[in-house]
């Protein structure tokens, strides 16, 4: 059975962020792929978040979409949703 071709945010990192990406692919290892054939895969590890049809919505505009985004783009989608992983604020002026 085949999947669905949906959108995918991808979050790559290592000791710092390193850039996010929403992708169209049909599950995590294709998203990854298709990052790397569009030449947005900035290397480190990896977290990749579907984007169910219930939360579409949610999906930027098109000039955000398939290209490696920043820290500074990330703060101008989502300027109060920012988060580090155990919860706190972050702000664009963190490290990493």
């Amino acid at each position: 059975m085949t999947q669905a071709t949906r959108w995918w945010y991808l979050s790559f990192a290592d000791e710092e962020f390193k850039g996010a990406v929403f992708v169209r692919a049909t599950g995590m290892l294709d998203a990854v792929r298709e990052a790397h054939v569009l030449g947005i895969n900035p290397g480190g590890e990896v977290i990749g978040i579907e984007i169910e049809d219930e939360t579409i919505a949610m999906l930027p505009a098109p000039e955000f979409r398939e290209r490696l985004l920043t820290k500074a783009d990330l703060f101008k989608l989502w300027p109060d949703e920012m988060v580090h992983l155990d919860g706190t604020a972050a702000s664009e002026e963190d490290e990493g």
